[in-house]
């Protein structure tokens, strides 16, 4: 199987070499896409589209913002390929309340425009077309961004918030109990991809 990861939000691309080693293991081909800090918006769609569309992965793995990213994208239609699965790593789903705080905080440089949007928002304009929905959510909210700006109260992994994590586009789910980044590192987690 083909697979496109996408990292999250201030991540880089080798934040995802544990995860794509594993895939390959197990006979997978990976490829991961990364983009900068601060994109903007029309940049990312393009350059994520373009991705998706050269490399026509089955599934798409994406770690948080990456998530949102690839259920934005494929809610376009702008994939010329068909991917049957995207599976979300701790991705609001339902919008950030981390973001929507920093949003309207002095800290809001922290968050490019395009960030600022696509987290606040979340995936509620999500349009499915025949691809299967995942979402993996952690529980371990010990550390994260939470723990800085105490946007939520409430279960979640330190950055997203449970509750974030589901809407009517999820068709699966699961529950870890790992940090919203130790997710990526976790054999648990790797077992239920």
């Amino acid at each position: 199987m083909k697979i496109l990861l996408v990292h999250g939000l201030f991540m880089r691309p080798l934040v995802m070499q544990v995860l794509a080693s594993r895939l390959r293991v197990f006979g997978h081909e990976v490829l991961v896409f990364g983009y900068g800090f601060l994109p903007s918006q029309d940049r990312l769609h393009a350059q994520f589209v373009e991705c998706v569309n050269s490399y026509a992965p089955d599934a798409i793995i994406g770690h948080s913002m990456g998530g949102l990213i690839a259920l934005d994208a494929d809610s376009h239609q702008h994939f010329t390929c068909s991917v049957s699965k995207i599976l979300c790593l701790g991705s609001p789903i339902a919008g950030s309340s981390v973001a929507r705080k920093v949003k309207s905080s002095p800290f809001r440089f922290l968050l490019s425009k395009a960030a600022r949007k696509i987290l606040s928002k979340g995936a509620r304009n999500f349009a499915h077309g025949g691809t299967i929905v995942g979402v993996i959510a952690g529980t371990d909210e010990r550390i994260g961004f939470n723990t800085l700006v105490r946007a939520y109260q409430g279960p979640g992994d330190g950055t997203v918030r449970l509750e974030e994590t589901m809407g009517l586009v999820v068709d699966r789910r699961a529950e870890v109990h790992v940090g919203h980044t130790a997710m990526l590192f976790s054999q648990e987690v790797f077992f239920l991809i």
